[in-house]
């Protein structure tokens, strides 16, 4: 009762409540509880989840300030294995050089032997042609002798 309706003389009319109205009632407050209870368990899995998340975030960090120091030392690794690849490289390149002009003077070397003994060869076939020349002319000087040889034992016998 307020204090207008103690001043006016009203009197309170208030009416009972029915079963019905008791049972919506309190299924009301069960539903009200219950939806309490499930924003709470809400919240705790929001607040479970968030601190998973924050241990994920933090593991994801570290494992990324790993990963881009092995990335640094790979980079040096790289770096390195490049500088001793162009070193080896200028070593090889010098090598296989000072090798290439060695090929190149012994070929050089056999070439002018073989034109050496090519020109020692021609003059000892004009040798040879001079010598067959005068083996020819011997030749034909013993023949000629032979047949003098065989006129005179002939004449000698009185054939002629």
């Amino acid at each position: 009762m307020g204090i207008f309706d103690a001043l006016f003389g009203r009197r309170n009319k208030r009416k009972l409540p029915t079963y019905d109205e008791i049972f919506e009632n309190e299924m009301i407050k069960d539903a009200d509880a219950s939806e309490d209870e499930k924003e709470k368990e809400k919240e705790e899995e929001n607040i479970r989840m968030n601190q998973e998340l924050e241990e994920i975030k933090e593991t994801l960090k570290q494992d990324v300030e790993q990963i881009l120091s092995k990335s640094d030392e790979i980079s040096e690794l790289i770096e390195g294995t490049r500088e001793d690849i162009g070193k080896r490289s200028a070593s090889i390149e010098e090598k296989i050089h000072s090798e290439n002009v060695k090929t190149y003077r012994n070929i050089q070397a056999v070439l002018d032997e073989m034109m050496t003994n090519m020109a020692k060869a021609k003059e000892q076939e004009k040798q040879m042609e001079s010598l067959k020349n005068y083996l020819r002319c011997s030749m034909w000087f013993s023949v000629i002798t032979l047949l003098v040889l065989i006129g005179f034992i002939l004449y000698s016998m009185g054939v002629f």
